[in-house]
């Protein structure tokens, strides 16, 4: 079957503007540069909703939390690898929120396995979405390790 030359061309143009209609709404989504998808960050906008997430990881806490307000980083050098590193294991990026002022939420965990000194809880709050924590003790020879319930 031979088509007119102009409809050909319009069958072409048709197809690329179909293909660059898809590949923007791909981007917009968030599924394209991005090797994982994307997902929402936690509730964190409210003590319930705090609790609810570290709950629902494994830990029980004391009740009651403390806060402070922590500056991220404008850029993340070197010396955060490892912290970065830890956040990927839960899940969250910090990359996003360099430079942002975020909320500390610290809990006293009470079912951490074989620890003879204080163990806490941290969470870290943008905007009302948890975007990152850890698991720590004040100890100076003490461990910080992700959210992830050891197990």
């Amino acid at each position: 079957m031979n088509h007119h030359p102009l409809e050909n061309l319009w069958r072409k143009v048709f197809t690329v503007a179909a293909l660059g209609l898809s590949l923007l709404l791909c981007a917009a989504a968030g599924q394209i540069g991005s090797a994982e998808p994307a997902l929402a960050s936690p509730d964190g906008s409210t003590p319930q909703a705090r609790l609810a997430y570290i709950l629902s990881l494994g830990w029980e806490v004391e009740e009651g939390e403390t806060d402070d307000q922590v500056a991220l980083p404008a850029s993340f050098g070197p010396s955060y690898d490892s912290y970065l590193a830890l956040q990927k294991e839960n899940g969250f990026d910090l990359a996003p929120y360099a430079g942002q002022t975020v909320t500390r939420y610290c809990y006293r965990v009470t079912n951490y396995p074989d620890s003879d000194c204080p163990v806490l809880l941290d969470l870290l709050v943008y905007q009302g979405q948890i975007i990152g924590g850890d698991v720590r003790t004040a100890a100076l020879d003490g461990f910080m390790r992700s959210l992830v319930f050891p197990g």
